[in-house]
C-alpha cells in the first residue's frame, strides 16, 4: 500500500510539472478529460446480488459490467483506492484516485423485521395456549432482527411452538416472511414469567396520613 502511495505522488509531481511547462495544452486538455473523465460515486446502495460497474463509477461506459457478488442483505463492503485504481485500469476507466483516502462503501439494500415482531408472533402463541394472565417472555438467548433481501414481506411466522405449562418453558421456530417462503428460520427458547400486580404509593404520605384508593397505583412484576 505504501509503495502505491509513494508511486502515486511520485507520478502526480511529476505530471503538474509536466503540465506547469505548457498551460496552453492543458487548458484544452483539461476541458476534453474532464468531459470524458468518470467520476467516483458516493456512497452506494446495491438493490440486487451483483456489484455492478455503475454502483463504483459514474460517467462510464458498460455500467451494468458485473463485477462480482454483492454483500449480504444488510451487510457493507469498503473498496479502498488501490482496488478502484485496479478495477478502473483493468476496465478502461477514466479515473484515478486523488488521493490514497478515497474510498466507497457499498451497502447491500435489505428488508429488516425488528425482534420486537418475534416477540409479538411468540406471544400470540402464549396465549394460544392457555396464558390468559400478564406475562412476559425471557428469552435464554434473545433472537436478533431478520435481515431479508429488499422487497421482500417484513413479516414473521411461528412454523412451530412447544409450550410446558407445568415450568412455562417453550420451544419455537420462526420463519420470514412465511412458513411457505421461509428464506430466514430461527431456533427460539425461553420462559414465560407471569407477572402479579403489586401495589405501589403513587406519592410521598406523612405519618399519620390516611391512603385512599386515588393514592395506590399498581405496576406488573
Amino acid at each position: 500500500m505504501r509503495d502505491f502511495i509513494e508511486t502515486f505522488e511520485l507520478a502526480a509531481r511529476i505530471a503538474l510539472f509536466i503540465l506547469s511547462i505548457s498551460v496552453g495544452v492543458v487548458v484544452l486538455l483539461a476541458g476534453t478529460k474532464q468531459a470524458l473523465a468518470a467520476s467516483l460515486r458516493g456512497d452506494s446502495v446495491i438493490a440486487g446480488e451483483h456489484i455492478r460497474l455503475g454502483d463504483i463509477f459514474e460517467n462510464t461506459k458498460n455500467a451494468d459490467y458485473v463485477l462480482g457478488p454483492a454483500p449480504q442483505p444488510g451487510k457493507e463492503m469498503v473498496l479502498n483506492a488501490k482496488t478502484l485504481y485496479r478495477i478502473a485500469s483493468s476496465l478502461n476507466v477514466d479515473w484515478n484516485p486523488s488521493s490514497s483516502m478515497d474510498q466507497i462503501i457499498l451497502r447491500r439494500e435489505a428488508a429488516v423485521i425488528p425482534s420486537a415482531e418475534i416477540t409479538s408472533a411468540l406471544e400470540q402463541n402464549v396465549r394460544k395456549s392457555g396464558v390468559d394472565t400478564s406475562f412476559s417472555i425471557a428469552y435464554i438467548s434473545a433472537p436478533e432482527d431478520i435481515i431479508l433481501p429488499a422487497g421482500e414481506d417484513e413479516t414473521v411466522e411461528v412454523s412451530a411452538f412447544n409450550f410446558n405449562p407445568q415450568n412455562d418453558f417453550f420451544t419455537a421456530v420462526v420463519v420470514s416472511p412465511s412458513a411457505k417462503n421461509p428464506l430466514k428460520r430461527i431456533n427460539v427458547s425461553g420462559r414465560v414469567e407471569r407477572l402479579i400486580a403489586v401495589p405501589v404509593l403513587k406519592n410521598s404520605l406523612k405519618n399519620g396520613d390516611v391512603i385512599g384508593s386515588l393514592d395506590i397505583d399498581f405496576i406488573e412484576l
